[in-house]
C-alpha cells in the first residue's frame, strides 16, 4: 500500500513482513556485536584468571619449572579458570598420577622421576600447607600424615603417594595414579621410600610392602630413618641495598700471648695462654661501602660494587629483610667484572651469623624461591 503525502510524494507503507525483514536483519550485525563483547569479557576474564593464577604461584617462591609442572596439571584437569586448582588436594592428586604416570611411559630415567617427585612434593607444600620449616625427624612417628612418599617398587619406574594413615604395624600409602600400575610391585621384599621434607631434608628407609588394597599400599613401619641430603636453597634473585665494611683485626691477647712465649722461649718461661679473642682489644671495621646484593641463600651472596675491595680481609655484610637488621661476617671467595660501567661483583660466604639471623634468613630465602 503506497501513501501521497501532501508534498506529492508517494511513500510505500511497510507490511507485517516487511518489518520483521528490517528487524531481522538489524539483528544480525547486533549480534554479532554482542557475541564479541561476550568473548572479548570472557577472554579477559581468563587473563585475568591466568594472571592472577601466575601471581599466586611466583608468590609462593615456586620455580619456573615447579611453574610448568603445574601448567600442565591445569591442562590435564581442564580448567578455565587455573585457579581452582588451590581448592581442593584431590585435584591436585588426581592430575598428579597422570602426569607421572606419562612421566614413566616417555622413557623419562630413574634419577630425573624422583627429581620430578621432589619437586611436585615442594609445590603440594606450598599450594595447600604452607609449611615454612621443619625440625629433624628423629623416626618415623616424626613424619606427618599428608607427607608425600615415592619410591620404586620396580626399576626404572617411580611412583608418588601420600601418607593416609598408620597403625602399630604399618603406614597406609595412597598412590596417586591408577591402582593397575602397582601390579608388579613386590610383596614382602624390601623396598627404598624417600621423603622429601621441604626446609629440613631428604630421608630415606627401607621396608617391605606388607599388602595392598585398590590405590593403597601398607608399608611395614621401619625400624629407622637416615637422614640423606640436607636441603640447600639455591640462589634467589633480589636487590637489597646494603653495606659493607672491612675488619681490622688488631691484637689480641692471645696473640701477645704467643708472641711472648716465642720471645721468652729459650728462657723456658711459660706464659699463659687463654682461647679465644680477648676483651681488651675488640675487632675494628672501616668505613662503611654501600653496595647492592644481587642474589643470595643461606651460605652466600653476589654483591654488586662500583669499586674493588681487597681479598685479604673479612668484612661485616648489613642489610635490613624482613624487619630485621642482619650483621653477618663474611669472606669474599669470588670476583667478576662487567662491562656495564665498571661493576664488580664479590661472592661473599657467610662466616658467623645468629641462631635467630640464620632462621629468618633461611625463612627470606625460602619465601622467595
Amino acid at each position: 500500500m503506497d501513501i501521497i503525502t501532501v508534498l506529492g510524494i508517494t511513500w510505500h507503507k511497510a507490511s507485517a513482513q516487511d518489518v520483521l525483514l528490517f528487524l531481522g536483519v538489524l539483528s544480525i550485525p547486533v549480534g554479532l556485536i554482542a557475541i564479541i563483547k561476550i568473548i572479548q569479557k570472557m577472554k579477559y576474564k581468563r587473563i585475568h584468571n591466568t594472571q592472577l593464577f601466575l601471581f599466586r604461584l611466583k608468590r609462593m617462591g615456586l620455580s619456573n619449572f615447579q611453574i610448568k609442572i603445574i601448567n600442565s596439571l591445569v591442562e590435564i584437569l581442564g580448567f578455565s579458570n587455573p585457579n581452582l586448582l588451590f581448592e581442593k588436594t584431590e585435584f591436585f592428586e588426581g592430575a598428579i598420577g597422570r602426569f607421572l604416570a606419562h612421566a614413566r611411559a616417555t622413557d623419562e630415567s630413574e634419577d630425573s622421576q624422583r627429581l620430578i617427585c621432589r619437586d611436585i612434593t615442594v609445590i603440594y607444600d606450598k599450594l595447600y600447607y604452607h609449611t615454612r620449616f621443619k625440625k629433624p625427624l628423629k623416626g618415623i612417628q616424626d613424619v606427618d600424615e599428608e607427607q608425600l612418599i615415592y619410591f620404586s617398587p620396580v626399576a626404572g619406574k617411580v611412583f608418588l603417594g601420600k601418607i593416609t594413615s598408620r597403625d602399630g604395624k604399618n603406614l597406609f600409602l595412597k598412590i596417586f595414579g591408577s591402582p593397575g600400575d602397582l601390579a608388579d610391585a613386590p610383596v614382602k621384599k624390601p623396598v627404598t621410600f624417600h621423603l622429601f621434607r621441604v626446609g629440613d631434608a631428604v630421608y630415606e628407609f627401607t621396608a617391605p610392602i606388607t599388602g595392598r588394597d585398590g590405590a593403597s599400599i601398607h608399608i611395614a613401619i621401619p625400624d629407622v630413618v637416615e637422614r640423606r641430603e640436607e636441603t640447600r636453597h639455591p640462589y634467589i634473585d633480589v636487590i637489597i641495598p646494603a653495606q659493607i665494611s672491612k675488619i681490622e683485626h688488631l691484637l689480641k691477647e692471645k696473640e701477645i700471648a704467643e708472641l711472648e712465649q716465642a720471645l721468652e722461649g729459650e728462657k723456658g718461661k711459660q706464659v699463659p695462654v687463654e682461647d679465644g679473642a680477648g676483651s681488651a682489644h675488640e675487632e675494628e671495621s672501616e668505613e662503611k661501602i654501600p653496595c647492592t646484593i644481587y642474589k643470595i641463600n643461606d651460605y652466600e651472596a653476589i654483591l654488586r660494587f662500583s669499586q674493588k675491595l681487597d681479598f685479604n680481609y673479612p668484612y661485616y655484610l648489613e642489610f635490613t629483610a624482613m624487619d630485621f637488621n642482619f650483621k653477618i661476617k663474611s669472606q669474599i671467595i669470588a670476583t667478576k667484572t662487567v662491562d656495564e660501567g665498571g661493576a664488580v661483583y664479590y661472592t661473599v660466604k657467610f662466616e658467623d651469623m645468629s641462631p635467630g639471623a640464620s632462621h629468618i634468613l633461611n625463612k627470606y630465602v625460602y619465601e622467595h624461591l
